[in-house]
């Protein structure tokens, strides 16, 4: 019979190192929401669409591209940087040093009244940083 409980015992305490304690599956569970916490990308274009229709723009017929990687943006910084012979359009200097983004670009037809627009977005929450129309 001892040899039974010492058996038992074992098998029991084995048996519930197996399965997580409760504060194991909730950290599991921040870390799971943590890591799904960047929105999709069509999520964060819904958001750019939404943005710039709240400000009248009518987008009918646009091209809407969602930069990835933002390298669209940075080929485009880097010409502003050189062409200054005109006005681009403004966006606040430094506003987005130090910040996670992600860019979706509008490209206007010419006849349009609104000319090409960048949305930049906080990728985990979805909010507008800010937008760039360029002149």
């Amino acid at each position: 019979m001892r040899t039974f409980c010492i058996v038992f015992l074992a098998c029991a305490v084995v048996s519930l190192a197996a399965f997580p304690t409760h504060l194991e599956a909730q950290v599991s569970a921040e870390k799971l929401k943590r890591d799904s916490s960047v929105l999709t990308r069509q999520q964060l274009i819904e958001n750019a669409k939404e943005a710039l229709q709240k400000s009248g723009v009518n987008l009918y017929g646009v091209n809407v591209i969602y930069d990835d990687g933002n390298t669209f943006w940075q080929e485009r910084v880097a010409f502003l940087e050189k062409d200054t012979s005109q006005n681009h359009g403004i966006l606040p200097h430094g506003i987005l040093r130090d910040k996670e983004y992600q860019v979706v670009f509008f490209d206007f037809v010419e006849s349009s009244p609104v000319d090409d627009t960048w949305v930049f977005l906080d990728p985990k929450t979805g909010e507008v940083i800010s937008v760039y129309e360029e002149k």
